[in-house]
């Protein structure tokens, strides 16, 4: 019986966890963006690519593109990123089961093994989809 109420409790303990997350906010994500901006420091050069939509493969932009992921909720550490909660975030901008077909296939094309090169190569390829539009178009209602 003591084993059967511990596994009771450790599963509402998970379903719990597993609610937690809600799509982000324009505030939330201004927030989150900021907070990134102090944790991964960036050359001035660098900054302005970034307001360009232009994210090169260094170190600093991967870091900061992880950052921002995770506090999005977005990517779980050696995995990758969740494709419900992306769905979930920009389903007003498209069918939830397109999004999670791009972010499925993207998954399956990227083998980075860090989660800062992984998660940026993941973001590179949902980049260059129909969702990356939609996501720039919300980077852009940012600044």
């Amino acid at each position: 019986m003591k084993y059967f109420m511990f596994i009771v409790i450790l599963a509402v303990v998970a379903l719990v966890q597993a609610d937690d997350w809600s799509p982000k906010t324009v505030d939330d994500i201004k927030k989150i963006r900021e907070e990134c901006m102090k944790q991964v420091p960036s050359s001035d050069e660098e900054f302005q690519k970034r307001k360009e939509n232009d994210y090169p493969d260094v170190e600093s932009v991967r870091k900061y593109a992880l950052c921002n992921s995770k506090g999005w909720g977005l990517y779980k550490e050696g995995k990758g990123f969740y494709p419900d909660r992306v769905a979930e975030q920009f389903k007003d901008d498209m069918p939830e089961d397109e999004i999670k077909a791009i972010v499925n296939d993207c998954d399956e094309k990227t083998k980075e093994e860090t989660d800062d090169e992984r998660c940026y190569h993941l973001l590179k390829c949902v980049m260059s989809t129909k969702l990356g539009d939609h996501i720039k178009d919300l980077v852009k209602r940012l600044e």
